[in-house]
């Protein structure tokens, strides 16, 4: 229980009570190309691709194995590559994981401190890696949170700083003399462009291929208001996603909420009327601390509902909303709304596995989903029957 209760202030961490230039918006978005094929949720069932034993560190001051979660997940080509919350990028291989990047120092009762160094493998340091995306070309680029960057690593592991001082804040600039403010998620697009929610800023920034770093929507208060871009209003923004008509899907965490953001500049909320459980239509539908967003072959949007351990859909179309897998009984938490759902470690059918916090989505090449699990230390795999 100590350890999820420190991942739920982890990802919870600071969340009230409660028109960018040039950002290309006609650029299509940098996903698998087989999201063409189809696929039968009603048949999905969920295994486990990677569990504590491949993500576990010895605390330096003894011999104590401490298992650590991962915070995000990708996919270049075979490989799947976690962000763990020891500040460390691994590659998962067989029944082992292998460090890319990221050195971790463990201080005894309060866990892995982070640091902050570009270079090649361990001589890189992060604090909080929150998102991991490809780049074309082959790189990744990460949102480096406590950091207030968004650094950049070769297939080699050689890491470098794309933006940002390192200074909690906020500025538009070119490169390091950009301020975020704990950025969290990722999109990517095919010319490179990089977008960015920068949780504490309550903005979704964009950074051009040239380094320049503007804001596409937000005005910088907290708040959840519809409007166009430079009026709208987000409360600690968290994961994206963007589809092949520019328009962006945000998992506004602080306001329980999924909105988009549409290639004219104006912002709307899909579904998500406040912190709760309850599928059915956008006007009653709830979910509790949304941190990811990713898009099915269809256009329906699938989310990692954190706070309900459950995996839920959206469609933007009827903008009803359903559990996918994982939150207890599926016919359950349609017949009833609850301030959480159940939460536990259980691999098989859509509507009998279960999840513990998960924080990160990702399809992999085959079309399954990939789901950075962090309160199991694990990474879920959700294969769809096409």
């Amino acid at each position: 229980m100590n350890r999820q209760l420190r991942l739920i202030a982890l990802l919870a961490i600071c969340l009230p009570l409660t028109g960018c230039y040039d950002c290309h918006p006609s650029a299509p978005p940098l996903t698998p190309r087989l999201y063409q094929k189809t696929f039968d949720e009603a048949l999905a069932s969920v295994s486990t691709l990677a569990d504590a034993r491949m993500f576990s560190r010895t605390a330096s001051e003894s011999t104590t194995t401490i298992a650590v979660s991962p915070m995000s997940v990708a996919v270049t080509g075979n490989q799947v590559l976690a962000a763990l919350d020891d500040h460390t990028l691994v590659r998962l291989q067989a029944d082992t994981s292998t460090l890319i990047a990221g050195k971790n120092s463990h201080v005894p009762y309060h866990g892995f401190e982070g640091g902050f160094a570009d270079g090649s493998g361990a001589d890189a340091r992060f604090n909080g890696i929150t998102a991991i995306r490809r780049l074309p070309g082959g790189d990744l680029v990460l949102a480096d949170s406590f950091n207030h960057r968004i650094r950049r690593i070769t297939a080699d592991g050689h890491v470098t700083t794309l933006a940002g001082s390192g200074k909690a804040g906020f500025a538009d600039g070119m490169k390091d003399q950009a301020e975020f403010n704990q950025p969290w998620g990722l999109a990517v697009a095919d010319d490179g462009t990089i977008f960015v929610s920068d949780s504490l800023n309550h903005r979704i920034r964009c950074i051009a291929p040239d380094g320049l770093v503007t804001t596409l929507a937000g005005t910088g208060q907290w708040g959840r208001m519809d409007a166009e871009a430079i009026h709208a209003t987000f409360n600690e923004p968290r994961g994206l996603a963007r589809d092949d008509h520019g328009t962006i899907y945000v998992a506004d965490a602080g306001n329980h909420a999924i909105r988009m953001i549409q290639p004219d500049g104006r912002v709307a909320t899909l579904a998500g009327l406040s912190a709760g459980y309850h599928d059915g239509p956008r006007g009653s539908a709830k979910f509790s601390l949304p941190s990811a967003v990713a898009l099915t072959p269809s256009g329906d949007i699938l989310v990692a509902d954190t706070l309900n351990h459950a995996i839920r859909k959206l469609s933007p179309r009827s903008g009803a909303v359903t559990t996918l897998t994982g939150g207890g009984n599926a016919k359950q938490v349609s017949e009833r709304e609850s301030d959480f759902s159940t939460w536990g470690n259980r691999d098989g059918k859509r509507n009998e596995a279960l999840f513990q916090l998960p924080s990160d989505l990702m399809f992999d090449d085959e079309g399954s989903l990939l789901v950075a699990d962090s309160g199991n230390q694990a990474i879920r795999k959700i294969t769809f029957e096409r």
